[in-house]
């Protein structure tokens, strides 16, 4: 879930970046009609989650919604004793077709940080955290939740989940970071089919996963010992992996890769923030099609400056696979691009934006549900039926692309 701009005098080497003829115009002069976004209400109108839940992720399971948030101390679930006070819990909110939105369930052993997710199986519900716990939850029917018990090289730290084959497989990694020393060597990745009978991932020696690109089908990008640096890995199963590429990143890119890097099938694109300290710098995104000569794509709509106000840790500009391609979202200034192939870019002219006290500071929040962008708002003051501190969720629907 992304420095300055580029020096003019860069080195032409074999593995600096390229500029396209089509790039060499300034910022816009590609021709092409720009896509349309419209937003709508993803739930009824007047649906929200009740006021003092922070909400962190929404999915759609077997044609219901359901929304993950930290706790609060206000929440009562039925069947669960609900949350201790300080927001020191998973609380897991259900609305079919749209309508009430109501907590169904609470886990106490999750919370307090920021992470917790949702992922939809074929045939199992997941609820899991990728910040400060590692524990991970199972539902079968979205009413009864089970722990799923987790593998020592997971059980720390925090996992991610993502969905493979269409749902039928998950790969689960974890991030090592609170893993004593004597556990260092233990399996990060793990598969399984929806039962979760979990097995260790096999991966080249020397190589560690650290997410999959979403939109490329089983592909994901991973560090290598021996200063091999990063390295794009594919799979047919999720189970086995093998090196498809390494990257040959220029100096200008290292800064941002790591955490930008994504794909529309098998070209892999990244984002360039700005730092800082070079208010008069653009974002930048970059392209290639064999992880070893990057181009700078071209852009229609200037993307934005970093304008001499500072980018919270939260807010940088990031690549998201949706809507048959890919969408590069700023936070900041609440604006979108979008490219069908990472080479040419189109900002996205919005209309019917959400109430303004759902948004006063732009998105609080953006996922992908179905392909699609849902927004996460959270009410700064009432109005428009909906309470102060409560959220709703917003669709943004493309055509034109």
């Amino acid at each position: 879930m992304a420095g300055a701009a580029l020096a003019a005098g860069l080195g032409a080497g074999r593995d600096s970046p390229t500029r396209p003829p089509e790039a060499r115009a300034a910022a816009g002069a590609r021709p092409g009609r720009a896509p349309l976004g419209v937003w709508d209400e993803l739930s009824a109108p007047g649906a929200y989650i009740a006021p003092g839940a922070i909400v962190t992720d929404v999915v759609r399971w077997r044609g219901v919604l359901y929304a993950a948030s930290q706790g609060s101390g206000r929440v009562r679930v039925p069947g669960a004793r609900g949350c201790p006070a300080g927001n020191s819990c998973a609380v897991v909110w259900r609305s079919v077709h749209g309508r009430r939105w109501r907590a169904v369930y609470a886990a106490t052993s999750l919370g307090g940080g920021q992470g917790e997710w949702l992922l939809p199986l074929r045939g199992a519900l997941l609820l899991g955290d990728s910040g400060e716990f590692s524990a991970l939850w199972r539902t079968a029917n979205g009413s009864t939740w089970r722990p799923v018990r987790l593998p020592v090289g997971l059980a720390d730290g925090g996992i991610s989940g993502t969905s493979l084959d269409g749902g039928r497989r998950v790969l689960l990694v974890g991030n090592g970071t609170s893993l004593p020393p004597r556990d260092s060597h233990l399996p990060l990745a793990w598969a399984a089919a929806s039962s979760l009978r979990l097995r260790p991932a096999v991966l080249p020696k020397g190589v560690r996963l650290s997410h999959v690109l979403q939109g490329a089908g089983l592909q994901a990008a991973g560090t290598a010992d021996h200063g091999h640096g990063i390295v794009i890995l594919r799979s047919s199963t999720g189970g086995r992996w093998r090196i498809a590429a390494t990257l040959r990143v220029p100096p200008a890119l290292r800064d941002s890769i790591y955490g930008s890097l994504g794909a529309v099938g098998r070209t892999l694109v990244t984002v360039r923030t700005p730092a800082p300290v070079a208010p008069s710098g653009r974002v930048q995104l970059w392209y290639s099609e064999t992880g070893r000569r990057w181009r700078l794509a071209s852009v229609q709509g200037a993307l934005p400056l970093a304008g001499g106000r500072r980018y919270a840790p939260t807010a940088f500009p990031e690549v998201l696979a949706a809507h048959g391609g890919v969408v590069l979202y700023d936070a900041t200034n609440t604006a979108f691009w979008f490219s069908a192939s990472g080479r040419v870019w189109r900002r996205v002219q919005v209309r019917d934006t959400p109430p303004a006290n759902l948004a006063p500071q732009g998105l609080q929040g953006l996922d992908v549900v179905g392909g699609e962008l849902i927004a996460i708002e959270h009410a700064s003051r009432s109005g428009h039926g909906v309470p102060a501190g409560a959220t709703t969720f917003w669709r943004l629907e493309l055509s034109g692309t």
